[in-house]
């Protein structure tokens, strides 16, 4: 995997940190979204749970370059063949949004892009994803990956999960492959990802291999 031989520390966060993420990505600096040292389930707290423990220290440590979706959760292809190719951007999407026309988001042409969010309304979701198709992001990709929409612990995070995949298949073309189910964002259980990697997801086995 990649990295910068000036910058050899490794920068893991998610949510707010998604904005570094981003800035070093446009830099060609591998950074990685993930579980952080304090907070929400993170290390230090009795509720870290073993999968993502383990998938962090793989990513860091660059133990295996497949990452593999526990296997009592199976992805769900809306559209799209077995397979998909690019470079894969995780991002918090409120934040992808703040910073997106910026010189701090990596070129998007052809990337895999990863989308979580915590505590967004379903309308602030549509109107986040529409500004990115008005301004040719969407159809920039190879595919949209998409992890965990929650955080209302009510029947909102239900509408959401039905209804991320519906507006995000309304938005892109036909040639961008949809994928919904990734232990990706604000829950427990949750992969370490590098971000701006070139990986390639098969669907079936849930695996992203990422290549040297």
């Amino acid at each position: 995997m990649p990295r910068s031989q000036s910058h050899p520390k490794a920068l893991v966060g998610y949510s707010d940190i998604t904005a570094l993420n981003l800035a070093l990505a446009a830099h060609g600096i591998i950074s990685y979204s993930g579980i952080m040292a304090t907070s929400g389930d993170g290390f230090g707290e009795d509720t870290l749970d073993p999968f993502s423990e383990a998938n962090f220290f793989q990513a860091v440590q660059q133990k295996d370059l497949d990452f593999v979706q526990p296997a009592d959760a199976p992805l769900t292809v809306h559209r799209g063949g077995a397979s998909v190719s690019g470079r894969l951007v995780p991002v918090c999407l409120s934040l992808l949004e703040s910073l997106v026309s910026t010189r701090y988001v990596p070129d998007l042409t052809g990337a895999l892009l990863l989308i979580e969010d915590v505590t967004e309304e379903l309308y602030a979701v549509d109107r986040t994803l529409t500004q990115l198709r008005l301004n040719g992001t969407l159809a920039k990709l190879s595919g949209v990956l998409i992890g965990s929409f929650n955080g209302w612990k009510d029947e909102r995070d239900e509408i959401l999960a039905k209804h991320v995949p519906r507006l995000v298949l309304e938005m892109t073309p036909e040639s961008v492959a949809v994928v919904s189910g990734f232990v990706y964002g604000h829950i427990p259980r949750r992969f370490t990802l590098p971000v701006g990697a070139q990986v390639s997801v098969d669907f079936a086995s849930g695996t992203i291999h990422v290549s040297r």
